[in-house]
């Protein structure tokens, strides 16, 4: 037997549990248990999540369990991986904050630009409007003198 595979059985006995009743509330084989057991088959994470889950365990907390890690260090240990999960929080944080300001960043480079746009064809509006309003007037002067001749 592997040490995980006596852990296994020392709380499957502690609960009562035969092979069966463990392998029916983890959607497991009996066969499958006994070699987890007996060390005949390894532990996956597909197995360690089902198995904590029938023990109504968080998967961590089942792991330290089979390593046979105590309280003390258990705590550590799960302080650690607090730490560890708050650190990459934090570090995702910093990169929305970093995006965010890229945002920002190219929101302000995009408004700026449809402003100067925006004047240019204002510009270019007013320059024909200007155009074609000249054009009227050569337009009716034209009509003007061809009306005297």
């Amino acid at each position: 037997m592997t040490h995980w595979g006596i852990q296994l059985k020392k709380l499957r006995n502690k609960m009562g549990w035969s092979q069966r009743y463990l392998a029916d509330c983890s959607s497991m084989t009996q066969s499958a248990i006994a070699r987890l057991e007996s060390g005949k088959h390894q532990f996956t994470q597909k197995t360690i999540y089902a198995l904590a889950k029938s023990f109504d365990m968080d998967t961590l907390k089942f792991v330290f369990y089979l390593m046979g890690v105590r309280k003390e260090k258990e705590q550590l240990l799960m302080e650690h991986n607090m730490i560890q999960q708050f650190a990459m929080l934090y570090n995702y944080a910093r990169q929305v904050t970093e995006l965010y300001d890229d945002i920002i960043k190219n929101e302000h480079q995009i408004l700026n630009n449809i402003e100067r746009d925006r004047a240019y064809y204002i510009k270019e509006w007013v320059l024909i409007g200007h155009k074609c309003y000249k054009q009227e007037k050569e337009i009716e002067l034209l009509k003007s003198q061809l009306k005297r001749v």
